[in-house]
């Protein structure tokens, strides 16, 4: 029942906030460093949000043990989280006009490895 829950509430912050994302960009100019924080935020709970129900979906239809299914929540939650923190990043560093095919590598290397390790960890 908690999951039904976890994904109701996902559900809902995802289609308040791609519409928020879309009025918050139509409506405030980027002239200061808070605009673009907001922006960034708004940006990345969308994106988080939306990657989550979909890593969700695609682990329900391709993994059909039992076990794995009591942790897939969980995996699809944190697995949106970390897309959604490359492209933000990559994103923020293309503002700042600091991007380079290197800091994505290196963000992206990053976050396979944070990946890795969690899915090794034991659970308790």
């Amino acid at each position: 029942m908690a999951h039904r829950m976890v994904i109701a509430l996902l559900i809902l912050l995802a289609l308040a906030a791609w519409p928020g994302l879309a009025i918050y960009t139509a409506g405030v100019p980027p002239l200061t460093l808070a605009n673009y924080a907001s922006f960034f935020a708004i940006l990345f709970i969308a994106l988080a949000t939306t990657c989550a129900l979909t890593a969700y979906l695609i682990g329900l239809r391709i993994v059909r043990s039992r076990l794995y299914q009591q942790s897939l929540l969980r995996h699809a939650l944190r697995q949106g989280l970390l897309l959604a923190l490359f492209g933000v990043t990559n994103l923020a560093l293309g503002i700042l006009r600091a991007w380079s095919i290197v800091s994505t590598l290196l963000i992206l290397a990053a976050l396979v490895l944070v990946e890795f390790l969690s899915l090794a960890r034991k659970s308790v």
